[in-house]
């Protein structure tokens, strides 16, 4: 259907136990693990099904009401398979509706972004702010990522939405440098799997440093750990791509995922940030207590600067002092702000044990 979608059309299907059987075959096939230069790899797979007559009459029809199972199959969890019911199709005609809304969100200015403060634990200075979109929706009012954001990266708009957001923030941060209130911080630019895969990303991150003259080593690019993966080899190509350029890479969500020593030798990365589920649970959790330990020490033994995401106790936020870990973000610190809330942040922001 598209670069990652496939369909399939089965005749003489007699039952829904048959269908199942033939859906279980599918994803047994392409959810197994694969070898790659000694690498164990994964590939996940969301699948929707529609049958003849409660799924349409038509292929058209049937195809359609298969694509709007898959999308929640997608939203579940991993790996998982659901059948189309009527239910789904009312979804579907408020999810066609989102989505021509948010086709015309950067042309009507409805986009905007907040800036979340990131803070050097050993001095309390302000060092960086992470970009984040909202959407101000006409009708909804302001919508968070994960409202649009999922929508955008099945559509290919995360494209569109990308490039706004990289220009507006890099554009952002040169009026910081250019000023005396906040100067000299790195602003953090959260990457898609999409917008990872194209090829001339490269290109068109170059040309928005020099429409905004934003020094390189200013500009940092947040990529998960899944996202990384899904295309290991092109990831690293294109991510050397970047880093030539003076560009600084962040594992966003470390730990969530592949966790693998063998990608942190192979990827050229800076920072890796510690997925806020462990810094939530470090005082109620001794194996996120040890997970969080053992990151901060490979980081350093692997000379990366490390970041705690989602601190939100000053208990969580002593811990992590103690730990040596270089940076931390959340809601103690700070919520993210607009422009005009973030010039007046605390500089330094006051740490005390």
């Amino acid at each position: 259907i598209d670069g990652n979608k496939f369909a399939f059309f089965k005749r003489n299907m007699n039952d829904q136990h048959e269908i199942k059987k033939f859906a279980d075959k599918i994803m047994e096939v392409i959810t197994s693990p694969f070898i790659i230069d000694s690498l164990e790899f994964y590939v996940t797979l969301s699948i929707g099904v529609s049958a003849y007559p409660e799924g349409g009459n038509d292929a058209s029809t049937l195809l359609g009401n298969a694509e709007s199972a898959r999308a929640l199959a997608k939203k579940s969890y991993e790996n998982n398979c659901k059948y189309y019911v009527k239910e789904m199709g009312e979804a579907s005609s408020k999810r066609l509706a989102l989505e021509t809304s948010l086709r015309k969100a950067v042309e009507r200015g409805e986009l905007l972004l907040q800036y979340q403060p990131v803070i050097d634990l050993k001095t309390g200075n302000f060092i960086a702010a992470e970009a984040l979109v909202r959407w101000n929706h006409p009708e909804f009012g302001i919508l968070s990522p994960d409202k649009f954001i999922p929508l955008a990266d099945e559509t290919g708009l995360i494209i569109q939405i990308g490039e706004w957001v990289l220009y507006q923030a890099c554009m952002q941060a040169k009026t910081w440098h250019d000023s005396t209130s906040i100067h000299q911080i790195s602003v953090l630019v959260n990457v898609s799997a999409v917008q990872l895969g194209q090829p001339r990303l490269k290109e068109h991150v170059a040309n928005v440093l020099s429409k905004t003259g934003l020094h390189p080593a200013c500009l940092e690019l947040e990529i998960t750990e899944s996202v990384l993966m899904q295309d290991a080899e092109t990831s690293i190509n294109t991510l050397h791509e970047l880093k030539e350029m003076g560009i600084k890479i962040a594992v966003d969500d470390f730990g969530t995922g592949y966790s693998s020593l063998a990608y942190l030798k192979r990827f050229p990365i800076d920072v890796l940030k510690i997925d806020r589920t462990f810094i939530r649970d470090l005082s109620v959790d001794s194996d996120s207590l040890a997970i969080v330990t053992a990151i901060t020490a490979l980081a350093k033994s692997l000379n990366l600067t490390i970041v705690a995401e989602g601190v939100e106790t000053k208990e969580q936020l002593d811990y992590l002092c103690t730990k040596k870990c270089d940076r931390a973000q959340g809601f103690l610190i700070s919520r993210p702000l607009n422009i005009d809330a973030l010039a007046s942040f605390p500089r330094p922001f006051i740490i005390t044990s």
